[in-house]
């Protein structure tokens, strides 16, 4: 239809055209209209196109794995004995791991900023980003749910010149420090402040992504778009199907099974990154805070936490990774900055053992306890900034956090042990202190379970006493 209109405003020029300068009035128009149809003309949005009015296969859809089958304890275990032990544990699975780089605070700005000519504002996380108001966007719409409706919304879309939004798609990308899947979701913001169907918003988010060279799928199920993704990363409880052995998770949703095209747009082959070793720069003007309450050697004492609720609620949309990318990264400067320095003041004066014991108390003591099926139904791990903002936690997440201040507060090693349906942790304490260690490269970690409430560093929970742990080691 929208050939057929381009022909016939030809034909309507050259007929109407008795003085002079309409010749050029006329290649001038058709210069802008040949610019604007651009986009459709490119060969791979032809074949594209073409691949969509083909074959289209049912995928059956698998619910996502879990990374630990076994269930967690109810209630926390309390040491109420001070009972040790004094020997070496045998581990089981060596795991070591590269630490990544410690980001930059604030990492110098790459990408220029495009010139916008006429704006949109598009809200994500707290604030109003100006985005470039496309008008042939929002006439967009998809009449219907098969292929030939996705091979005529593409059609439509290919001949619109998305590459401003593209550009500022990556400004804020760099601007704001977010990764592919902070990308994701500010395409899906844009996507539907240009259109109210929803349908629509999702179509236009995966060409959005798919002209950004990401391998996104696209699908239907019960008369629903569905949008699809490959990641770099292995998740869990998150629904995929497989396709010439890639993995292609669902966005957002859920389905038993989705009717999707077997074809590659030419370009679109990257993975989508969604694991963030640096936080997103999010404004905010309402800090979260919470006090923790705990004692230490017969002492009262009261840290205050912050949080950033744009961060809490970025990482709420992050699907579930495996299990030690939680212990790397940096978290923000609320945790990094405040919370350490507050507690290094604290524990001035006390030696390397006290320091890793005030920090062990503490996140037994000042957070209650609950399984993530008993806070979400659902298993949900924590990173720290999480920890301060949720009110009850369980065995991975308390790791996470002690494992973090540890590092940070005395810079001794620690190591995580991965028990089923338990996470713990153990710290290279210098010294001869009695407690039940693991060897590991030549050096004792003396366990500290941050979930055994009231233990000492070197106190194990019994049940756990002969079982191997796999060793999570971060180098």
């Amino acid at each position: 239809m929208r050939l057929f209109k381009f022909f016939t405003i030809i034909i309507f020029f050259l007929l109407a055209a008795p003085y002079g300068n309409a010749e050029q009035d006329f290649k001038e128009w058709l210069k802008g209209e040949q610019k604007e149809y651009s986009g459709f003309l490119e060969k791979r949005d032809k074949e594209f196109r073409n691949f969509l009015m083909g074959s289209w296969k049912n995928f059956e859809v698998e619910g996502g794995k879990k990374e630990d089958e076994k269930p967690k304890p109810v209630n926390a275990p309390v040491a109420s004995e001070k009972i040790m032990g004094s020997k070496p544990i045998d581990p089981g699975k060596i795991k070591k791991i590269e630490k990544p780089e410690k980001p930059a605070e604030y990492p110098e700005q790459k990408t220029a900023k495009p010139v916008i000519k006429k704006v949109v504002k598009v809200e994500f996380f707290g604030e109003y980003l100006d985005f470039p108001k496309l008008d042939p966007l929002t006439e967009l719409n998809i009449l219907t749910i098969d292929k030939k409706g996705f091979a005529d919304f593409w059609t439509n879309f290919a001949s619109i010149d998305v590459k401003p939004v593209i550009n500022q798609l990556n400004y804020y990308k760099d601007k704001k420090r977010i990764n592919d899947w902070g990308c994701l979701l500010l395409a899906r913001a844009y996507s539907d402040s240009a259109v109210k169907d929803r349908n629509t918003s999702y179509l236009i988010t995966w060409g959005l992504m798919l002209k950004s060279g990401y391998d996104v799928r696209a699908g239907y199920d019960n008369g629903e778009v569905k949008l699809l993704y490959r990641s770099d990363d292995d998740l869990y409880s998150t629904p995929f199907f497989s396709l010439d052995k890639k993995r292609y998770y669902l966005f957002s949703d859920k389905s038993d099974s989705i009717k999707s095209y077997d074809a590659d747009y030419e370009g679109a082959d990257k993975k989508l990154n969604v694991f963030f070793e640096k936080r997103p720069l999010f404004i905010t003007d309402k800090i979260g805070k919470r006090e923790l309450y705990f004692e230490y050697k017969n002492k009262e004492y009261t840290v205050e936490a912050y949080f950033n609720p744009h961060t809490i609620d970025f990482m709420k949309n992050i699907p579930q990774f495996s299990l030690e990318k939680y212990f790397m990264g940096e978290p923000d400067q609320l945790i990094s900055g405040y919370f350490v320095e507050s507690i290094k003041e604290k524990t001035s004066g006390f030696s390397d053992y006290e320091k890793v014991d005030f920090i062990l108390k503490l996140v037994q003591r000042a957070f209650h306890y609950k399984t993530d099926e008993q806070q979400f139904s659902k298993e949900k791990y924590f990173f720290p900034e999480e920890m301060i903002y949720y009110p009850y936690s369980d065995c991975e997440d308390r790791s996470v956090l002690f494992s973090y201040l540890v590092k940070r507060v005395t810079g001794l090693d620690v190591i995580i042990l991965d028990y089923p349906g338990h996470v713990a942790a153990a710290v290279n304490i210098p010294g001869n202190i009695k407690g039940d260690f693991l060897k590991v490269d030549g050096e004792k970690y003396y366990v500290t379970d941050p979930t055994y409430i009231n233990s000492d560093p070197g106190m194990v929970i019994p049940e756990y006493r002969d079982k191997k742990p796999e060793i999570i080691f971060l180098k």
